[in-house]
């Protein structure tokens, strides 16, 4: 499947953000997204890419406190896609997240989590 036929990385964060609403709701979860909509296809496989990021916002919303704050933004920088998420708790390094990361990691990207903010940055 191409991400012409799975949509750019811009949908599926968006999808991703709204399918989380729910979720966020009962947590009390305060949610701010930011996405420009001028980044490029990045490279891998779409599903695997969309499970991948899917696991990731997934855990940090699930693992964050009630009445926590979260934001989801998505930039080009210095050819560069950035996908920042802060305010993320860390959980467990479960086998799901290893190989959430292990997906981005294949698809050329790199993952960086520190003191509630989660980076996640595909060359482009």
């Amino acid at each position: 499947m191409s991400w012409d036929e799975h949509g750019n990385v811009q949908s599926i964060l968006l999808r991703l953000w709204k399918a989380s609403q729910r979720k966020r709701r009962c947590l009390k979860v305060a949610a701010k997204v930011d996405i420009e909509p001028a980044v490029p296809a990045i490279h891998g496989d779409p599903p695997m890419v969309h499970d991948a990021l899917a696991t990731l916002l997934g855990d940090a919303i699930r693992c964050g406190s009630v009445g926590s704050a979260l934001e989801l933004s998505l930039a080009r920088e210095k050819g560069d896609a950035r996908i920042t998420l802060d305010g993320a708790t860390a959980s467990d390094r479960t086998p799901r997240l290893i190989l959430a990361e292990r997906v981005i990691v294949a698809s050329g990207g790199r993952i960086a989590k520190d003191d509630g903010n989660l980076r996640i940055v595909f060359p482009l």
